[in-house]
């Protein structure tokens, strides 16, 4: 069971879940995607942009990583 504030989800109590999940949250998506477009298009060389893939995968495993185990930060 999904918990919110405590409880359990309720529509008409917690409507602004659902505002924040389909309105605020697809811009950080949009977001990181332009930000790694442009560091690929900001390298110079192939090495460069294979590294900058590197990286970013590597990032991208270890934020899903500590998402679907649950870590919060803070």
């Amino acid at each position: 069971m999904t918990e919110v504030d405590g409880g359990s989800f309720s529509i008409d109590a917690h409507e602004w879940v659902l505002w924040d999940l389909f309105t605020i949250e697809p811009w950080f998506l949009l977001q990181g995607v332009l930000l790694g477009a442009v560091g690929y298009t900001a390298q110079r060389s192939e090495k460069g942009r294979r590294f900058w893939m590197r990286c970013v995968g590597a990032l991208f495993l270890i934020a899903l990583t500590t998402a679907a185990l649950g870590v919060k930060a803070g």
